[in-house]
């Protein structure tokens, strides 16, 4: 869906007008986004069920903070870079969690067997396991430019970042990428 930026700035303006009472406008941006924001939860978490609530999160947040919204960038590369934020706490705290429990097997001496051959081969088949083996800034540059197309300005603007470090940055990922999965 092409959406259009007039559109969403009138939309943005009357949430701020209707806030904190009025919802009106801000329902119209959530139809907008939703899809594509729950895309990008989906793309970065790969669970369905986070995803959801991460969406429902980010929406609430954005409802909180839209009347602080400047009109410095789109609101679609603000609204990216919230759900970047929540996604990478969320990620980042799953992956404390699965640490601390691979912790526990091992001192209780209760760790799974090895992985067998065939196992590791269709691990490789999983594009989205080689992006969570990647750095942070690099997996969320490769979910916004290919999961959710954004263009690299728009991904600029997204990670608060000039055009020049976003080109770089995207090549340096793709290269990355490519070696992980195709040693």
């Amino acid at each position: 869906m092409d959406i259009n930026s007039e559109q969403v700035e009138v939309l943005v303006k009357q949430c701020q007008d209707e806030s904190p009472f009025g919802t009106k406008a801000f329902k119209e941006l959530v139809v907008l986004f939703q899809p594509s924001v729950h895309r990008f939860c989906y793309n970065y978490i790969k669970n369905d069920n986070d995803a959801e609530e991460l969406t429902q999160s980010i929406f609430l947040k954005v409802y909180h903070n839209i009347k602080n919204f400047k009109f410095d960038s789109k609101f679609k590369t603000w609204l990216y870079r919230i759900a970047m934020n929540q996604c990478a706490d969320l990620y980042n705290r799953k992956k404390k969690q699965n640490k601390l429990k691979q912790e526990m097997m091992e001192y209780r001496n209760d760790v799974a067997p090895k992985e067998t051959h065939a196992e590791k081969l269709s691990l490789q088949d999983d594009i989205g396991s080689y992006l969570h083996k990647m750095p942070d800034s690099e997996r969320e540059i490769l979910i916004l430019r290919f999961y959710e197309d954004l263009k690299v300005k728009e991904i600029s603007e997204t990670l608060g970042i000039s055009l020049s470090a976003a080109k770089m940055r995207l090549s340096r990922a793709i290269e990355h990428f490519k070696i992980l999965y195709d040693p």
